[in-house]
C-alpha cells in the first residue's frame, strides 16, 4: 500500500469520526409518566444548537447552564446558551408554563425545529432537563438526533429522598459532589446527609457556631460507654419504653428473669386493649424473640413479624438486643 492512499484512509476514517451521529433513546429510568412518539424528521442536536430560556430567572438560567455541562460532558458537544424568544429553528427552549400542573411536572416536545422543556417551575424545568440527559448517547458524537414526541412527567411522591451516612463513613467532597449529581439524575429531591451521632452534635461550621457551643453538651443520654459496659459485666437488664420520641428506662434487673416479669407485665396491661398488630425485632439471637412472638400472639389478629435489625443498629444496641411494637386500634 503506498504512502498517499495510506494517508487517503487516515485522513477517511479521521472524517467518519467527526462526522458521526447517535440517537437519543428516551426509556430512562425512572421512566416519565407518558412517552408519545411521532412522525417526522428528528430534531439534530450540534454545535449550531443554541439553549435558549424564555426568562432571565436566575433558577432557570442555572438551569440552561447545567444543561450546557450536561451535553459537552455526556457528547462533548458544546452549546452556547443565551434568553429570550427564538424565531429561527436549532434551539433547546427552557420556559415556563403555569398551564403545566404540578411544581415538579415537565412537558418535552420535540420537533424538527426545536426541542421546548416546560414546567410551571424552574424545578420541574430541571427535572425536564435530566430526562433529556439521561436521553443522550454517553459518547463523543458531532451530532445526536432526537426522535420527535412528547414526553409528560409528573412525580407520584412529592418526597423522594437518598441518605449518605458520613459519620461512620468517610467520603472525599468530590465523591459528595458526584453523589448529589446522581440524586438529582434520578429526580431524588431530598439529601439527607448524615454528619453526626449520638445527641451532641460534633461537625464545626463558623456560620453556624451554636451547634457547637449548645448541641455539643447534652443533659443525659440513654446508656453511656461506661454505663453499658458495666451492665453488660453486671448482667444487668433494661427494658425502655419510648414515649413522646423519648425513651425512658422502665425496668432494671440482673438476668433473663427481668425480661420475663417484664414481658408477664405487658401481657397484663394488653388484656384491656384493642390491638391492631404487633411486631418485633431483635439483635444477635431470636430466642427471646420467638417466645415473646408466641405470649403475644392471642392479643393480635394478624401474624406477628420477627425481623433481625439492620447491622447499623445492631452497632449501638449490641448483642440480645430487642423491640416490641404495638400499634392500638
Amino acid at each position: 500500500m503506498t504512502f498517499k492512499k495510506s494517508l487517503l484512509l487516515a485522513a477517511f476514517g479521521l472524517l467518519s469520526i467527526t462526522t458521526h451521529s447517535a440517537t437519543a433513546n428516551y426509556n430512562v429510568v425512572p421512566l416519565p409518566q407518558s412517552i408519545t412518539m411521532a412522525k417526522g424528521k428528528p430534531f439534530v442536536l450540534n454545535e449550531s444548537t443554541t439553549i435558549t430560556c424564555t426568562t432571565a430567572n436566575e433558577l432557570m438560567q442555572h438551569n440552561a447552564r447545567f444543561l450546557a455541562e450536561y451535553i459537552a460532558d455526556a457528547t462533548g458537544i458544546k452549546l452556547a446558551h443565551t434568553t429570550g424568544s427564538p424565531k429561527a429553528a436549532g434551539h433547546i427552549l427552557l420556559t415556563l408554563d403555569s398551564k403545566i400542573a404540578g411544581k415538579e411536572a415537565y412537558r418535552i416536545t420535540v420537533t424538527q425545529k426545536q426541542v421546548t422543556i416546560a414546567g410551571s417551575t424552574a424545578a420541574g424545568v430541571f427535572y425536564g432537563i435530566q430526562t433529556l440527559r439521561k436521553s443522550l448517547p454517553v459518547e463523543q458524537t458531532a451530532t445526536v438526533n432526537l426522535p420527535v414526541g412528547k414526553i409528560v412527567d409528573y412525580p407520584r411522591f412529592g418526597y423522594r429522598g437518598s441518605m449518605l451516612d458520613c459519620a461512620r463513613h468517610y467520603f472525599k467532597v468530590s465523591f459528595i459532589k458526584e453523589f448529589i449529581d446522581m440524586l438529582a439524575l434520578h429526580n431524588i429531591n431530598t439529601f439527607h446527609w448524615h454528619l453526626t451521632e449520638d445527641q451532641g452534635w460534633r461537625a464545626q461550621i463558623d456560620r453556624y457556631p451554636k451547634l457547637t457551643e449548645v448541641g455539643s453538651k447534652r443533659a443525659q443520654t440513654v446508656i453511656g460507654r461506661v454505663t453499658g459496659l458495666i451492665s453488660s459485666l453486671l448482667n444487668i437488664r433494661v427494658v425502655m419504653q419510648m414515649t413522646n420520641h423519648t425513651l425512658t428506662p422502665i425496668v432494671k434487673g440482673r438476668g433473663a428473669k427481668t425480661f420475663k416479669k417484664w414481658l408477664d407485665d405487658l401481657k397484663e396491661s394488653l388484656k384491656e386493649k384493642e390491638i391492631e398488630e404487633i411486631g418485633i425485632s431483635y439483635a444477635g439471637g431470636p430466642e427471646f424473640a420467638n417466645q415473646m412472638k408466641e405470649e403475644l400472639q392471642e392479643f393480635v389478629e394478624k401474624p406477628i413479624p420477627v425481623l433481625e435489625t439492620g447491622s447499623i443498629i445492631q452497632t449501638h444496641t449490641g448483642e440480645n438486643a430487642w423491640a416490641v411494637l404495638v400499634r392500638y386500634k
